[in-house]
């Protein structure tokens, strides 16, 4: 304690002083040479303390190598073994002085850790031996005799992966040739290490850790003993006999050793295997090391034969053998009788312990070399105990132990057998050995795995006395065995039977199997069936024969009485099958058709397996005469069982492969044609059939569908069945879609169709047409509409379509009818989600390469001419209205609806999509071509012309292309015309992909082809063709070239106005281009010295106002002249010409007033004004009597803006804001504008909004005009529109609901039922009409406020209440709407939907009430708020918000989500999406809404926001905390710091700064030099986080803190921004300076709620108190005494 530690070295890099002391020791002391017990002649490893390195090898290991050699001497195996790995990483980046120095220090760690406890440690150990040995190369040799002990013997370790470890190490660094070379370089060594450690080593030596177990070193200790016997193996074997030579005294010292030869009766089997091994090989490479060791050798070997371990035995048996070979007087050192042959007897009747696969082998060897005294006794004893070791429970379930046991028995048998000279003692033999063993293989039922074996050795044993009378003497007890089979039906025959079958084909005997790796290019052939008479017959057929006819005779017998002939029927059936032939069946039955009425009634009665006596039928057709062969045909057609019938029918086809010609007469009976045709209307009753009927159904149709061998490969059902078949599937094919949902019937449908029509159309059948159309027809239907099916089933159905067209094509066949109705079914399966129509159609047109085909395709559809007509006219009618020049010789198009907009658009997207097909394939011919003639050799003479597909279908691919553009462009000015419409709204993806299957198309078009078009349309719209206009617009953002040519066309001279050039000049990106705008100013600057009204055209642009201002003032001052000369006056009863110059000037001055109003002087405002005014008066004249008149709405549309921007400039100029006016006296037009011209002006405007809604008449271009009203209105004057009053039939008699004006609450009452509208332009029109009076609204809720002398407020009177009912049913049914959704689902609400309607007004309606509260005061946002939360609206709407915002912004933040919040998610919280005229009806649009609302919520009701918020759920309140933090909170905060920046000048006597980085906004109050500071900093999840407000007054007031906490009570509590709360703050103080008193109840100024002062005062001590305060005070004390003097108040 107290003293200073110094710093501990990192790594414990330098040693320690006692270790340098160990160091200074080290060249001075003397080591032991033995490693840790191992035999090694190596200094012992004690940790880095005890080697000698000198000053230049410790400076050549780093720190870090030092401290990883010290892992390894750890004694945690843990360490060792994260020091070995860490190790071989060093290795490999080692130096090279610093490999040498740990190359020097390697051995005595290897020795040591290469026998490591730990099986981990050891595979480490090697595993980092090959990394090192690798990286050191040729600088391991002065150490490779230290390491090749433990590394040779490394290589037997018990543990697998080490040893293998080992063996790669040995492998990396001595390929095989050199392998050899190095064990004998270190086999003194290697030898010496053995040696060493197979007779030093002990319990007590390896036991170099103290915490060692003793069973861990007993099993050290066998794992050092059997892996260093069974390296000494190794060794033996490797070395040859010349260098084992040198070796001899070595060896020697080692086989003298008694304690060698203990190792033979080792406690643990693993040494003694290994012990075993190690001898055998000894014996066998090198006996003569064994010289003089008979005597020890034969006595451990055989007297170890019954060993009963069986993983010793088979080595003990390998030593047996080769000792019996090495030694010569082997059986002078043991006694058979008494030692060898009792252990053989044992091991034999023990069946090899489990060892007779490996054993049993070796006795034939052994019999050999064998001397009995007796050898009748020896083999009655040895076969004897051999069959008692075949009846062992474990050698019966083992076929491998069971065979070798047999096989080992009839060869031994065999051989003792032919080592006899008299017959008689081979017969007896025969008799007592052979006999009875085959009657315990053959009936004993457990020894059923024996038959295979006993079959192989017996076709062997036959065969070698096939003329022998030994021969006989089997078969006659064959015989006997078969009369006692008869006689007694309890024997076990079926080995029996087993065994005759494979007798009379050895070579089907069942091997061993094995798992063998098949060769990559092997394929397996397919077998044929060998007749018995093209088999080569065994040399004892004959016998075998009349076995087999004898026990086949007895099996049908038994078959035909017994009950259960199942086993019989297949013993019949490999009987036959082996030994079938005229001579076989006639042996069994007199006749071959008396055996076939015997296995048919087995067939019928069902008393067998049905395929085995079927095929046992087919057998006998070649024996069978024809009659007899149609009886057995038409016996098979009357079977009732399916199954059996196909199974017939397989069998039939496979006779027919072979060549039996009486099949397909037995397939075209009319029997069996009547069969078939019933078994396809069971097929095609797809509702009614099961599924194992129809599945064995469609396998009968197939197979008689299939080629046959014969009659040239014709199928085998005859063409009447076809037909009536195909008539049968036709009728299938037109049942409805809906029966085929099932993808399993569909699939198989699809199959058998596609099977069936490519085997008919391969044949080249003469079918009727008729009815090939109508299959084909209904595989047409098939490929459109199997959207669910397999890719091989979809190609088996295309395939056939494209075979059955061409058939019908070759046929010459009329396929008119069969086209249309093509053309009908595709157009009626194709949509944007299934294009398979499109591809079939393709194929069908390859295939027929018809120009008429494509023809009858495209007209099919009657309507699409007419659709396109009425969409150009509603296009043209929608751009009249808004202004587009019309010539005057042209009719006005009449259009009432857009409703063809879809079948229009996926009629195009359907053709479209049929050229890319086309022109796919128009390019895969190409590219073939291109092949071919690549292909081509020198000499051939080229291909010459186009292919047959391309000649057909080029020129009309060109030519409906064109259309198919031109379609492309009035479907996508539709829908930008008609926008809102719900039609319209349906077909936004279909346009989308037309988009990109045009534009695809575009590009693959030659260049010649594009000009040639460009060419055509460009004279099209010289010609007056207004739709052209759109495709030449549109093909100038695809094509670069066609731009040019059209600038070109633009660029040149004109005497006359041209009306095509004027539709192009209206693209400003046209007007960019130099030539085309210098030629644009002068065809303008002519018609202007001309006086021509047309003139206004060309000067209504940017461009003219920027770069012509004379020519702009001087057309002013003509418009001007012309309206004082009354010009315009009758301009509404006058020509197209005169209309289009009259909408020409109204678009000029729209343009004027919106950017240099400022020079227009008093007069000419005069004049504009009063035209104006003269203009509406006239419209709202003509319109009121022509509503439907689009070139009426065409002024009344282009005036609308010309109002809108002299309103927009009036406001500048009363603001006095902008470029200062050319007037003399603004305030005198000011005057004029308000008195005279507003009132007029939207008065009549207003009319024609109220009109709209009243109007029963909707023309098409309705939206378009109540669109330019309602922009016009929301310009309009607060004051006007508040003093404005609805028309008395809209407003309904009732009491006045709020305090506002009538005529206020009259204009909200009527626009608030329009928010429901589902007009959208009638909803956004009230909505911002709404919206601009709020002002208005809540002016009069303040002042009614103010009036108020008590705190009491009656909210039904605040204007809130005009919103209520609107609000309370779209409440009711939004909430009803999503009542199933929880907070954070997302609930897609489909456009045009009364859901979409209702939701979309709700939120609508909930941002007027937010903007209220925005434009209110904190009194009055108290109520608003108050109001909201008790009518429950506030948390529906925050839960409805939550359910409705996109999937992308919710799904992020829900827990355990790994989805990333895209830069999308952020915007919808930054972009205002407030209702506008250029939106549409969309799902998005109320995603959008309600995260605008929220984001409105959160602004202006944060209180609310976080009451709700601390209400809910901790999972959903964390998914809307997190959500609030990531998008919103920095919004939210930016525009509370923004509003502060902004206000902060406008208050005095308070200095604010802002801190946006750290959220903070710091206030300073000074007064007489007196400064007080406050701190308000937001949390990073604003505003659901508290507010911390921290005050630093530099004065002694005892309000402080009260002032501060009630600050933090209001920004916590109550629904105000930080502006307000500052404000509320310096009231409270300015209050306080000024000597207003606080309430003596809650000690303020200002009430936290209502921001009232105090009013009541008590009539005795004259002390003011807040209203709220006193009334609680009332509740809670229960008496009306003043809190101050206690007197009655």
């Amino acid at each position: 304690m107290g003293k200073n530690k110094a710093q501990r070295t990192k790594n414990n890099a330098r040693p320690s002083s006692s270790g340098r002391s160990a160091q200074l020791l080290e060249t001075s002391a003397a080591f032991s040479t033995q490693a840790e017990g191992f035999g090694s002649p190596l200094p012992s490893f004690a940790g880095l303390s005890n080697l000698t390195l000198d000053d230049g090898e410790s400076q050549s290991l780093d720190p870090q190598t030092q401290l990883i050699l010290k892992k390894l001497n750890k004694k945690d195996a843990v360490t060792r073994l994260k020091g070995l790995h860490e190790l071989g990483d060093v290795c490999s980046k080692a130096k090279e002085q610093e490999m040498k120095t740990i190359v020097k220090l390697w051995p005595r760690m290897f020795s040591s850790l290469g026998t490591d406890p730990d099986h981990r440690v050891r595979e480490a150990t090697f595993v980092a031996h090959k990394h090192l040995a690798k990286k050191a190369g040729r600088n391991l040799a002065p150490q490779l005799k230290s390491l090749c002990g433990p590394w040779f013997v490394g290589q037997f370790d018990t543990f697998a992966p080490a040893a293998s470890a080992a063996k790669a190490a040995f492998k990396e660094l001595f390929p095989e040739q050199k392998y050899q070379e190095a064990i004998k370089y270190c086999q003194n060594e290697i030898m010496s290490y053995i040696s060493e450690n197979l007779l030093s080593q002990t319990v007590e030596t390896v036991a170099y850790e103290k915490s060692l177990l003793p069973d861990e070193l007993e099993a050290r200790l066998e794992r050092v003993l059997s892996s260093n016997l069974l390296a000494y193996k190794l060794l033996i074997t490797e070395l040859p006999a010349g260098q084992l030579k040198s070796l001899v005294e070595a060896n020697k010292a080692l086989t003298s050793s008694s304690k060698f030869w203990k190792l033979s009766k080792h406690k643990s089997p693993l040494v003694r295997r290994a012990w075993f091994t190690a001898l055998a090989s000894i014996l066998h490479s090198a006996d003569f090391l064994l010289e003089g060791h008979g005597a020890q050798t034969v006595p451990a070997v055989f007297g170890s034969l019954d060993e009963q371990d069986p993983t010793v035995l088979s080595s003990v048996w390998d030593a047996a053998l080769c000792s019996i070979i090495a030694i010569k007087d082997c059986w002078s050192h043991v006694n058979c009788e008494k030692v060898v042959f009792p252990k053989l007897w044992h091991i034999l009747r023990e069946g090899g312990y489990g060892n007779a696969a490996s054993i049993f082998p070796n006795m034939l060897p052994l019999v050999s070399k064998v001397e009995p005294q007796d050898k009748n006794v020896f083999c009655s004893k040895f076969f004897s105990n051999m069959l008692i070791g075949l009846e062992q429970k474990s050698v019966q379930q083992s076929m491998s132990e069971c065979s070798a046991i047999v096989i080992a028995y009839i060869e031994c048998l065999r051989y003792i057998a032919g080592r006899e000279d008299a017959q008689e003692a081979k017969e007896a033999l025969i008799k007592q050995q052979l006999l009875p063993f085959l009657d315990a293989c053959i009936l004993d039922r457990k020894l059923h795995l024996t038959v295979n074996a006993l079959a192989l050795q017996l076709s062997d044993l036959l065969d070698s006395w096939s003329n022998s009378s030994l021969a006989e003497l089997i078969w006659s007890h064959f015989q006997s065995m078969l009369s006692d089979f008869n006689k007694n039906e309890e024997l076990n025959y079926q080995s029996f039977m087993d065994l005759i079958v494979l007798l009379a084909d050895p070579s089907k005997i069942k091997k061993p199997r094995r798992v063998n790796f098949a060769e990559a290019d092997k394929e397996d052939s397919p077998r044929l069936e060998i007749l018995p008479e093209d088999k080569p017959r065994v040399p004892y057929w004959i016998p075998l024969h009349k076995i087999a006819t004898t026990a086949a005779t007895s099996v049908l017998d038994a078959a035909l009485i017994s009950k259960q002939s199942e086993k019989l029927v297949s013993t019949l059936y490999f009987i036959t099958k082996s030994f079938k032939g005229e001579e076989f069946f006639k042996t069994v039955r007199p006749a071959a058709i008396d055996f076939y009425e015997d296995v048919y009634k087995l067939l019928t009665e069902e008393r067998g397996d049905k395929k085995q006596l079927i095929q046992l039928i087919f057998m006998l057709f070649e024996f069978l005469n024809d009659e007899e062969k149609l009886r057995a045909y038409d016996n098979f057609t009357k079977i009732d069982d399916r199954s059996v019938l196909l199974c017939c029918i397989n069998e039939a086809i496979n006779a027919d492969k072979m060549g039996e010609k009486s099949v397909i007469v037995w397939l075209r009976s009319p029997s069996m044609s009547e069969v078939m045709l019933t078994l396809a209307k069971e097929v095609s009753n797809v509702l009614e059939s099961s599924e194992k009927q129809k599945s064995t159904a469609w396998a009968i149709l197939k197979l008689c569908f299939s080629p046959s061998t014969q009659s040239d490969r014709e199928i085998f059902a005859n063409f009447s069945t076809v037909s009536a078949i195909m008539l049968v599937f036709c009728e299938a094919l037109a049942i409805p879609k809906t029966a085929l949902d099932d993808r399993a019937t569909l699939e198989s449908y699809a199959n058998f169709i596609g099977e069936l029509t490519n085997s008919l159309f391969s044949q080249q059948f003469k079918l009727c047409d008729k009815t090939l159309q109508e299959l084909l027809f209904g595989t047409f239907k098939l490929c459109c509409s199997a959207v669910g099916l397999s890719q091989s089933a979809s190609n088996s159905l295309q395939n056939a379509l494209v075979n059955g067209i061409l058939h019908l094509k070759n046929s010459g066949a009329d396929m008119t009818e069969l086209t249309k109705k093509f053309a009908a079914t595709a157009r009626l399966e194709f949509s944007f989600l299934n294009v398979k129509p499109v591809t079939c159609v393709g194929q069908f047109l390859s295939a027929v390469n018809s120009k008429d085909a494509l023809d009858l395709f495209l007209n099919e559809q009657s309507k699409y001419k007419s659709w396109l007509k009425q969409l150009e006219d509603a296009c043209a009618l929608n751009e009249i209205v808004q202004g587009a020049h019309w010539l005057s010789d042209k009719p006005i198009p009449i259009a009432t609806s857009v409703d063809c907009i879809f079948d229009f658009t996926v009629e195009t997207l359907l053709r479209a999509n049929l050229l890319m097909d086309i022109q796919n394939r128009l390019e895969e011919y190409s590219r073939d071509a291109k092949d071919q003639e690549c292909l081509r050799l020198e000499d051939e003479e080229p291909i010459q012309g186009d292919s047959e597909f391309e000649v057909a279908y080029q020129e009309a691919f060109y030519d409906e292309f064109f259309n198919v553009v031109q379609a492309f462009v009035i479907c996508d000015r539709t829908v930008a015309n008609y926008k809102n419409n719900p039609n319209c709204s349906k077909i936004s993806v279909d346009i989308s992909l037309l988009k990109n299957v045009v534009e695809s198309l575009w590009k693959h078009i030659y260049p010649y082809k594009t000009e040639q078009f460009s060419n055509t349309l460009i004279k099209q719209l010289k010609s007056g063709d207004y739709c052209s206009s759109w495709v030449v617009l549109q093909l100038c953002n695809w094509d670069n070239l066609h731009c040019k040519k059209l600038y070109l066309e633009l660029s040149k001279q004109s005497d006359d106005i041209e009306p095509w050039r004027l539709w192009m000049y209206q693209s400003q990106s046209i007007l960019f281009e130099e030539k085309v705008s210098s030629r644009y100013h002068e065809e303008g600057l002519s018609l202007l010295e001309k006086q021509d009204p047309m003139s206004a055209q060309y000067y209504a642009d940017f461009h003219a106002f920027r770069k012509h201002t004379d020519d702009v003032d001087k057309l002013l001052a003509l418009i001007i002249k012309w309206n004082k000369l009354d010009y315009w006056k009758s301009v509404f009863d006058q020509d197209m010409e005169h209309h289009n110059k009259f909408i020409a000037v109204i678009k000029f001055l729209t343009r004027m007033t919106e950017i240099q109003a400022h020079k227009i002087i008093h007069t000419q405002w005069d004049t504009i004004l009063c035209s104006l005014a003269s203009y509406l008066q006239d419209a709202k004249k003509f319109l009121t009597m022509q509503p439907t008149n689009p070139i009426h709405a065409a002024k009344l549309v282009a005036l609308c803006p010309l109002v809108k921007n002299i309103q927009f400039f009036m406001k500048r100029l009363e603001k006095s804001s902008g470029v200062k006016p050319n007037l003399s006296n603004p305030e005198h037009l000011l005057d004029e504008w308000r008195a005279l011209f507003v009132p007029e002006f939207y008065s009549i405007l207003m009319s024609f909004f109220y009109n709209a809604l009243d109007s029963t008449i909707v023309p098409l271009f309705e939206q378009t005009k109540v669109s330019a009203i309602g922009a016009c209105l929301a310009s309009a004057p607060q004051n006007w529109l508040a003093s404005h009053s609805p028309p008395k039939h809209m407003v309904k008699q009732h009491r006045l609901i709020s305090n506002q004006d009538k005529n206020v609450q009259d204009t909200v009452l009527v626009l608030a039922p329009l928010l429901h509208s589902s007009e959208r332009n009638l909803k956004v029109t009230a909505y911002h009409l709404l919206k601009k009076l709020l002002k208005e609204l809540v002016k009069k809720d303040e002042d009614y406020l103010l009036s108020m002398e008590t705190d009491a407020v009656d909210t039904k009177l605040l204007a809130c209440e005009l919103l209520q009912a609107e609000l309370s049913q779209t409440h009711t049914v939004v909430e009803a709407m999503l009542m199933d959704f929880r907070v954070g689902d997302c609930c897609i609400v489909q456009p045009f939907t009364d859901s979409h309607i209702y939701t979309y007004s709700y939120f609508m309606i909930w941002s007027l009430l937010l903007d209220m509260c925005k434009e209110a005061k904190s009194e009055l946002r108290y109520q608003l708020s108050c109001w909201l939360n008790n009518g429950g609206y506030t948390k529906t709407m925050l839960e409805i918000v939550f359910r409705l915002m996109p999937d992308y912004v919710i799904q992020p933040f829900h827990a355990n989500s790994d989805r990333l919040v895209s830069k999308e998610a952020a915007d919808m919280f930054t972009h205002e999406h407030s209702p506008s005229y250029e939106g549409t009806y969309t799902s998005g649009s109320i995603m959008k809404m309600a995260c605008w609302i929220y984001l409105k919520s959160l602004l202006h009701l944060p209180a609310l926001v976080r009451d709700w918020w601390t209400s809910l759920d901790p999972q959903i309140a964390g998914l809307v905390e997190r959500l609030t933090a990531s998008l919103v909170s920095k919004h939210v905060i930016g525009i509370e710091m923004k509003s502060v920046l902004e206000r902060k000048e406008s208050c005095s006597g308070l200095e604010i700064k802002v801190h946006p980085l750290a959220r903070e906004v710091i206030a300073a109050y000074t007064i007489d030099e007196v400064r007080m500071e406050l701190t308000v900093t937001m949390p990073a999840n604003h505003p659901l986080g508290p507010i911390r407000v921290e005050g630093n007054n530099t004065i002694d007031i005892a309000k402080w803190k009260q002032w501060v906490k009630q600050l933090t009570i209001f920004l916590t509590h109550q629904n105000g921004s930080i502006w307000d709360g500052l404000m509320l703050w310096k009231r409270n103080l300015d209050n306080k300076f000024q000597g207003v008193e606080e309430c003596y109840i809650c000690y303020s100024i200002l009430h936290s709620s209502n921001y009232q002062i105090p009013k009541l005062s008590c009539r005795t001590c004259h002390k003011k108190f807040h209203s709220s305060c006193l009334y609680r005070w009332f509740h809670t004390s229960n008496n009306s005494t003043c809190p101050l003097c206690r007197n009655l108040f």
